[in-house]
């Protein structure tokens, strides 16, 4: 998955915590951030 920063980690965290599923099976890439540049 694809997002702000905060949110996919959050969403990471979920599915591996809740949804049992290994870290290294979710992957994220966190595209911006607030107050960072977007991207260009």
């Amino acid at each position: 998955m694809a997002g702000e920063a905060r949110t996919v980690q959050a969403v990471r965290a979920h599915l591996v915590r809740e949804g049992g599923r290994p870290r290294g099976s979710v992957l994220v890439k966190a595209f911006w951030a607030p107050g960072g540049r977007g991207m260009e």
